[in-house]
């Protein structure tokens, strides 16, 4: 039973999902409801639809029925931009040129690294916000509960209200909520927002046999969050019921969201070739601090020294660096700005540069394998990308 969830009093949240400790496995594990089982089961077990009196502890377990997130500050996000760690040398070096009386150079570095950092994180806010808009929705649905015992139907409260094992009445002209089972009835669906499949799909309801649901294999049982009903099909007298099975961040929309907002950390070659070089240019600063060290200490002071020291490692180790690199950044943001394209992480951009053939399928199915490679080889240098590299590449993207 979903019920059995809520005695489970371990458990955190994170990136939207929530985890709860499982006892017999010494794991944790994301909350969600227990639909991967027979289809005569599911008919047998979730048809009793969820008890009133129990929506405000499954709301606390799953969460709000909305794909939400807090946008940070400017404050917030400011501070992430200056606290890396070339910012931080940045700064210490134009310390460093203000007191050696490097005036015009250190206000020059100190503007354009603001404005830059500025301009970044106003980039990213409203990029942010853009996603916020298009990934929230709310309306009013009706749903099925029970109250002592019996069937109550619940018209116009909030979709945000919905929960994992509500009986959700499916409408015409109806954009979904969050992802179900159609139990009762057939749908004619728009999925084009979510898959980019722009011919409508049907859905019907799900069989009542002893077949496990698979998520992947059962897509024409399965309504998704974002997708919109189109039309219902058979006797229109009847309702169409579907069972809610997940909601928020655990929807294939939401987690779509979730690869958008927190993706994977990857890990350039460029990235750490950078460090190695710095590296080196420490070890050399270093020679050069030793070679230095002993007629320096007789001629100058103990402040002037150490200034002389510090800026010879501004000199070895060039601070101007992370300003141009955010110079050529800012500017991809204005014309991928300019072009209607989103960014919400500026570092990325130079791995994009990198990027010398993309490939992609809009509807989500299978091509020949011959049609790609004629598609390709029209758009591709011969010389540059032969029939045994084509092939290597169609191989890495299936």
């Amino acid at each position: 039973m979903i019920f059995q969830l809520a005695v489970y009093q371990v458990g955190f949240k994170n990136r939207g999902l929530s985890y709860i400790y499982v006892f017999q496995t010494h794991s944790f594990t994301a909350v969600e409801l227990p639909v991967y089982r027979p289809f005569k089961e599911i008919r047998n077990q979730f048809l009793h639809a969820n008890k009133s009196e129990d929506i405000h502890r499954l709301r606390e377990i799953y969460g709000e029925c909305a794909i939400d997130f807090e946008i940070p500050s400017r404050f917030v996000l400011f501070m992430k931009e200056i606290l890396q760690p070339f910012f931080i040398f940045q700064l210490l070096s134009i310390i460093i040129w203000y007191m050696s009386e490097y005036y015009s150079f250190a206000s020059v570095t100190l503007v354009v690294s603001i404005f830059s950092a500025g301009f970044n994180l106003f980039t990213i806010r409203s990029n942010l916000i853009r996603v916020h808009e298009l990934v929230y929705f709310r309306s009013t649905v009706d749903v099925y509960r029970r109250e002592k015992g019996m069937y109550v139907k619940m018209t116009g409260i909030p979709s945000t209200n919905i929960v994992p094992g509500d009986l959700l009445v499916i409408k015409e002209h109806y954009r979904m909520p969050c992802d179900c089972l159609l139990l009762t009835g057939q749908l004619l669906v728009d999925e084009c927002a979510l898959t980019g499949e722009s011919v409508p799909l049907s859905k019907f309801p799900i069989p009542d046999n002893h077949d496990y649901y698979i998520a992947n294999l059962h897509k024409a049982y399965t309504l998704y969050e974002g997708t919109y009903v189109i039309q219902r099909l058979g006797n229109q007298k009847l309702e169409t019921i579907a069972l809610v099975i997940r909601t928020n961040y655990s929807t294939i929309k939401g987690q779509l969201v979730r690869g958008i907002l927190y993706p994977k950390a990857n890990y350039l070659r460029v990235q750490r070739d950078s460090y190695i070089m710095i590296l080196l240019l420490a070890v050399v600063c270093l020679l050069g601090f030793i070679i230095a060290f002993p007629p320096l200490l007789e001629t100058l002071g103990v402040m002037d020294f150490i200034l002389n020291v510090l800026s010879l490692v501004t000199c070895v180790i060039p601070a101007t660096l992370p300003m141009i690199l955010n110079i050529s950044t800012t500017f991809s943001l204005l014309r991928n700005r300019q072009k209607q394209i989103n960014c919400l992480s500026p570092a990325r951009i130079i791995a994009a540069g990198r990027v010398d053939c993309v490939c992609f399928d809009k509807t989500g199915k299978s091509a020949i394998l011959s049609w790609i490679l004629i598609l390709i080889s029209r758009n591709a240098d011969p010389g540059r990308y032969g029939h045994k590299r084509l092939q290597n590449l169609i191989q890495r993207c299936v």
